[in-house]
């Protein structure tokens, strides 16, 4: 790794960087006249043109010189050719660099990093044109200068286009893919995983020598074939990734052109027979296989990786929620839980997994606590208290949430629970007598109240200032009632409540509220009431309860939903929410035949930048952009992001088409201003497709698809641009 950054540094420094080039180059073509190329024939590979690719993508067209340097040094002093021929040579040489290194800057899913298979065709279809380039030009100068290969041009010209071209399709990656070591990676394994890479190089090596070179022919001659070394590309792929098949592929291409400079092993008469192009077309299926089958693997193995890393993450979540998670299908069979749930319950998860929920119900409430679930999913969410049968058959009273969402299309509810038994056993000692009502007051964790109707007076447990964030010794005068403290907006409710239990049409109460504390903030509390004594004419005398702050809860129900229906990353609605306002807003509008336009947003250039400089840096030019289009939208409108750089927006009562085009010239006009990330300024345009109801009077589902469909034809007509769909065509 310092021997790269080292090169590197070099490199950046135009006249020495040249001069290093041309070196490397030359070097490099004299290790190929000298050991690959077979009794004077044209080299079976040529890796200056591999590694003349590689230098131009890592380090800029400005290294040019030094490859034209470095081929005319090649053909002049190694080859001996003469001045005009070793110009046409080194040229033709150049101009094949050139063209490979743009082919493949315009190709915006290509990425030095090589590790898709897409990035492989693509330098495959470089590879093809720019090596007949050189090719052409070496064939040429042939015809210029006298030379033996004059009455065999068709052969040279092909073998010369084939030397190149294994050349970059071997060395190019090689070079791309070796810039990163792979040591940390293969040996964390430990003894095991050194042990096989030994082992693999080992009978890597002896195998091509078996084969290429032909060592033991008197035994392995009969039977050792080319195609043995398949099962090693195989091994190599799926073990060592792209750094051990590009690593294989050297060797074995070493050894076979030993084999034949010996005229021993698999391909020892090839060159009289074929002029190595046996030979040649063995080791181009073996190389294009090899790094093809290296690259699948990558990206599934790069795929695995991703899902583990999300599937952790999420149980990570899970487990640390403070009460009992549970995820129930549509016949309320457990699919998922977190260990407090199994500890709490006695229960195996073998025991539970895949079980109907009503098993984990006390028989006096299982019928009352599966229909409130079933509640949950029409209403979209619910809340109650149940008894919790354990393991033991001992029951226990929990409060528990539910919501109903889809997760990866699947209806489900997720939920928490939380023991109340401690709770519970208060209230039943409020019931019992003044005595332990004391002790409640003493010793609970929630606020326990008491009021003293005739009086007017309510008196609190201490817990009462903590609530709200006073010290101990404060007074209660100055902290005043609950009737101070609740939000506006709960106090009709809370009115009604006070008004059924003085009305005598219950005996207690339970509400969530809203109640001030000391600093201004609005904390959740859930209240329950029950009338301790009435008079004469049936009114409360005296109201006891208890306050329990579950502000924590409900923030739980709100990163649920946030989960649920928002984009964790940019904030913006997601899929989901996006369908919901979608249909709400076409049954709103088809009465009145309100104007509505689907916009489908694509970024063009972003995955350059995430390739480039890293998802931390991806991740933040999306929420710049996010943060962009919604301050030039209006409220009435939906942004929601569906996927990597896609998003959606919905715009929602336009007053004609105009009013449309004008807020979608403001969105590319968003997009396309330059968005500065630290020392970094970076650009990206968009590609937009609209669809208009009620012109278009497709449902939602094929609205999307319509808008899909004009973004794409955007994309294809030049991007930054918006294509509007329309009477069953594009516009």
């Amino acid at each position: 790794m310092k021997l790269t950054a080292s090169l590197a540094a070099v490199l950046r420094h135009g006249l020495w960087g040249n001069l290093l080039l041309a070196l490397v180059y030359l070097i490099s073509a004299q290790l190929v006249r000298t050991l690959l190329a077979a009794q004077g024939q044209i080299a079976l590979i040529w890796p200056p043109s591999g590694i003349a690719l590689a230098v131009l993508l890592l380090a800029g067209n400005r290294y040019w010189p030094g490859i034209l340097a470095g081929a005319l040094a090649t053909s002049l002093w190694l080859a001996g050719s003469q001045a005009l021929t070793g110009l046409l040579i080194a040229c033709g040489a150049l101009l094949e660099a050139l063209y490979c290194a743009w082919w493949l800057r315009r190709q915006t899913d290509f990425s030095v990093k090589f590790e898709q298979l897409n990035d492989f065709r693509h330098l495959i279809m470089a590879a093809l044109v720019g090596t007949l380039i050189s090719a052409g030009f070496g064939n040429l100068a042939l015809l210029i200068e006298p030379h033996p290969a004059h009455d065999r041009l068709g052969l040279s010209l092909l073998q010369w286009w084939q030397g190149n071209l294994l050349g970059v399709l071997l060395f190019t990656p090689l070079i791309l893919v070796w810039r990163q070591s792979p040591w940390r990676d293969w040996f964390r394994s430990g003894r095991m995983r050194i042990l096989e890479w030994g082992t693999f190089m080992l009978l890597t090596f002896l195998v091509g020598q078996i084969v290429y070179v032909g060592w033991w022919s008197e035994i392995f001659a009969p039977i050792a074939q080319s195609y043995w070394s398949l099962l090693f590309l195989i091994w190599a792929a799926v073990r060592f990734g792209r750094h051990g098949v590009l690593l294989m592929l050297a060797i074995n291409g070493a050894q076979g052109l030993l084999g034949v400079s010996q005229g021993s092993g698999y391909f020892a008469d090839d060159l009289a027979r074929t002029g190595l192009m046996n030979l040649s077309f063995s080791y181009l299926l073996a190389t294009l296989t090899g790094i093809a089958l290296s690259l699948v693997t990558h990206e599934r193995n790069q795929v695995e990786r991703s899902l583990s890393d999300q599937a952790e993450l999420a149980d990570g979540i899970i487990q640390s929620l403070p009460g009992m998670f549970y995820m129930l299908d549509e016949s309320n069979r457990l699919l998922r839980a977190n260990r407090r749930l199994l500890e709490e319950t006695g229960h195996e998860a073998h025991q539970l997994i895949d079980a109907s929920i009503d098993r984990l119900l006390a028989p006096e409430a299982r019928e009352q606590t599966m229909n409130s679930l079933q509640q949950a999913r029409s209403r979209g969410e619910i809340q109650g208290e149940t008894l919790l049968l354990r393991h033991d058959g001992k029951s226990l009273p929990y409060f528990f949430y539910a919501r109903h969402c889809l997760l990866a299309g699947q209806p489900r509810l997720l939920g928490l629970a939380y023991d109340i038994s401690e709770r519970k056993q208060m209230e039943e000692a409020l019931r019992s007598s003044e005595q332990l009502f004391q002790s409640a007051i003493n010793g609970a964790g929630d606020v326990v109240w008491d009021w003293d109707v005739a009086t007017h007076r309510i008196s609190h447990s201490a817990r009462w200032n903590q609530l709200l964030g006073y010290a101990e010794d404060v007074p209660a005068n100055e902290i005043g009632n609950w009737d101070e403290r609740i939000h506006p907006d709960d106090l009709e409710a809370a009115r009604k409540n006070n008004a059924a239990l003085f009305d005598g049409k219950t005996e207690t109460t339970m509400m969530e509220i809203r109640l001030r504390d000391r600093d201004g903030q609005w904390k959740w509390i859930l209240s329950r009431g029950m009338v301790m004594q009435r008079d004469e004419r049936g009114l409360p005398l005296r109201i006891a309860g208890t306050l329990t702050d579950i502000s924590q809860i409900k923030e739980q129900q709100q990163q649920l939903e946030r989960i649920a229906h928002f984009d964790s990353l940019t904030g913006v609605p997601n899929r989901f929410l996006l369908n919901t306002r979608l249909r709400q807003t076409l049954g709103a509008a088809r009465p009145h035949g309100s104007l509505i336009a689907i916009s489908y947003l694509d970024l063009d250039g972003f995955k350059e930048i995430n390739d480039t400089h890293g998802h931390d840096v991806g991740d933040s030019m999306l929420v710049a952009i996010t943060q962009r289009l919604r301050r030039v939208l209006r409220e009435c409108d939906t942004l929601a992001r569906i996927g990597g750089d896609e998003f959606v927006i919905l715009m929602a009562e336009l007053e004609n088409e105009t009013a449309c085009h004008v807020l979608l010239e403001r969105l590319l006009s968003a997009v396309a201003a330059p968005v500065r990330l630290n020392d970094l300024k970076l650009q990206v345009s968009a590609s937009i497709g609209v669809t208009l109801h009620p012109t278009d009077a497709s449902d939602a589902d094929q609205l999307l698809r319509h808008a899909d469909q004009a973004m794409y034809r955007a994309k294809q007509t030049g991007k930054n641009r918006y294509c509007i769909y329309g009477a069953g065509e594009i516009n």
